[in-house]
């Protein structure tokens, strides 16, 4: 059988209570592969998206019509989930993506990078609305349930908590055991 990435898979995402399941790989491809093979234009049920390098973080919309992938090539890209098509490229990075996510609202996509910065755009217009800088660089990013408050891994060994307007809210302390 055919296998849907040649090299490592970096990140997975299921959508449709597990019947969508969504991989980005070392192949720079995003492929959605369908358990019951609902999608009919590659063997086995495969899509296939590309970046023109590594895929390093994917998301979905909250509603499952989207599909975020962030890339080592410094790109994010919209898909449009079940035609595979891409919808939006957003740019303004200037070292590898390293994590994207998606607001639960919807409203925002949330990338991190090596450039020492978590980037807050609007998913709709694909507009970068703010960059929120930091001293090192941002490994992973998370945006909690009220889509008010970003978590970002930072490699100076620590995760930091600032509001999505750019303040800073908190610095984490691991908790003693």
């Amino acid at each position: 059988s055919q296998k849907p990435h040649r090299k490592k898979v970096n990140a997975v995402c299921v959508a449709e209570h597990g019947k969508v399941i969504v991989s980005g790989g070392g192949d720079k491809n995003v492929v959605a592969w369908s358990r019951r093979s609902a999608f009919n234009a590659l063997p086995s049920g495969t899509r296939v998206m590309s970046h023109f390098a590594e895929v390093t973080s994917i998301s979905l919309t909250p509603d499952e019509t989207h599909v975020v992938s962030a890339s080592a090539d410094k790109l994010i890209r919209v898909w449009e989930l079940h035609e595979c098509a891409l919808r939006k490229i957003l740019a303004g990075h200037t070292d590898i993506v390293t994590s994207v996510c998606t607001s639960p609202d919807g409203r925002w996509v949330l990338s991190a990078s090596r450039d020492c910065s978590v980037r807050v755009w609007d998913l709709k217009s694909g507009s970068m609305e703010r960059i929120l800088p930091y001293s090192n660089q941002v490994n992973d990013v998370d945006i909690c349930s009220d889509s008010r408050l970003v978590v970002a891994g930072v490699n100076a060994d620590d995760v930091r908590v600032r509001n999505v307007a750019g303040g800073v809210v908190d610095q984490v302390a691991p908790r003693n055991s």
